[in-house]
């Protein structure tokens, strides 16, 4: 299996968990979106790493933590729409901030820490 099969499988995967959780149709397409980005970025830059959802009453937390060298561009670039070092269209991370309630990020050269929530 390549790293894209297995990243399409855990997309899915997230997709379904999501839609058990009697969100709107609106939000779980929210959530999934934002999962979905944080998935293929952890693909695409890091070694390793893993993605974490808590379902409180009213939110959902989102953790995506990996293994990677941290950005390689300063951030405020990073979150700039059309924003990529990796060839695409850098969409990503701007619209995980967008869509995010709460956001906040930690990176440094061994890893990347970003931590979204989502008020339902």
């Amino acid at each position: 299996m390549t790293r894209d099969s297995e990243a399409t499988d855990l997309v899915q995967q997230v997709t379904y968990f999501i839609k058990q959780q009697q969100l709107s149709d609106i939000q779980c397409c929210e959530v999934a979106t934002i999962c979905s980005e944080l998935i293929y970025n952890m693909i695409k830059y890091a070694q390793s790493g893993e993605l974490r959802l808590n379902f409180t009453q009213d939110t959902v937390i989102i953790l995506s933590q990996d293994q990677s060298s941290g950005f390689a561009m300063p951030l405020l670039e990073a979150f700039a729409e059309g924003a990529s070092t990796g060839g695409s269209l850098g969409l990503g991370l701007p619209s995980v901030l967008r869509m995010s309630d709460d956001f906040s990020l930690a990176t440094s050269n061994s890893g990347t820490t970003i931590t979204c929530s989502k008020v339902l």
